[in-house]
């Protein structure tokens, strides 16, 4: 659900692999006087997502946000297929042997794929894992395709600038830390023109309706 804080009459919508857990992370603590850890409960551990999570623009309460300064970080859709990979694939190996279904496998998802590999067969590695698909959905999953509904959209280089806004709104210093930096150092122009060309074409979506922003 992203961080709808009533307090402050300030809503922020969340997309994966756009500064997410920074920004999750710093809304916690401003709503709450104190920085967020994970922590363990009854075997169970809890993470800053367990709390704001991530979800659909159709399930956000926006009758209850009516009054809210609503807010949102984009991302090219590329960069974030990358980071996908460098931070999911890499990092954390979801897609690791043992990780994919033997379906899956069968239909040419092998594991531990390289970037080009992974990216050349997105949508079977989507399919395959369920981390992979919600870490990869389109913007206007999370944010709907109308940009009028956000007072403001920020491209995620400016994140500094919408916690300025934050600030502005809330009389509260926004610390931004920086989460989720495991993974190797891959960019976007590691991608050849041709598979970073049916990327765009899978978000095709994203580029016409949040274009302007990115």
């Amino acid at each position: 659900m992203s961080a709808f804080i009533d307090a402050f009459k300030l809503s922020y919508f969340s997309v994966p692999k756009t500064a997410c857990t920074t920004l999750k992370t710093a809304f916690f603590a401003l709503e709450n006087g104190r920085p967020f850890a994970d922590f363990r409960c009854s075997g169970k551990w809890y993470y800053i997502h367990n709390f704001y999570p991530s979800s659909g623009f159709k399930a956000a309460p926006h009758d209850r946000i009516a009054d809210h300064a609503r807010f949102a970080v984009v991302r090219d859709p590329l960069a974030r297929a990358v980071s996908c990979y460098r931070n999911r694939v890499v990092h954390y190996r979801e897609l690791g042997p043992g990780r994919i279904s033997d379906e899956f496998v069968e239909k040419g998802a092998v594991p531990d794929p390289s970037l080009d590999y992974f990216l050349r067969r997105l949508q079977l590695y989507r399919e395959a894992s369920v981390s992979i698909r919600h870490h990869t959905d389109p913007l206007t999953f999370f944010l709907g395709t109308d940009p009028a509904y956000f007072d403001t959209i920020y491209a995620m280089r400016d994140i500094d600038k919408f916690a300025e806004r934050v600030a502005q709104i809330t009389k509260r210093t926004m610390v931004l830390g920086r989460e989720q930096t495991g993974g190797p150092n891959i960019t976007p122009d590691q991608v050849s023109d041709e598979v970073a060309e049916r990327v765009r074409e899978f978000y095709a979506q994203d580029y016409q309706v949040f274009g302007r922003y990115l």
